[in-house]
């Protein structure tokens, strides 16, 4: 997925879905780390790219 670059929204959606489970919090989601201005910015991108509220599944 690296090498790839996303041509949808779905697309989008996917590679933000990885890299929130590499680099998003590694508690819950509730914690602290969230609020971290990284996972915001992933948060908002799967928000839009997805089309669904919250934050990217673990």
């Amino acid at each position: 997925m690296i090498e790839m670059t996303p041509t949808s929204m779905e697309g989008i959606a996917a590679l933000i879905h990885v890299l929130w489970s590499l680099e998003g919090p590694k508690l819950a989601p509730v914690n602290v780390e969230a609020n971290h201005p990284n996972c915001k910015l992933m948060g908002a991108i799967w928000r839009y790219a997805s089309g669904q509220n919250g934050l990217p599944p673990r």
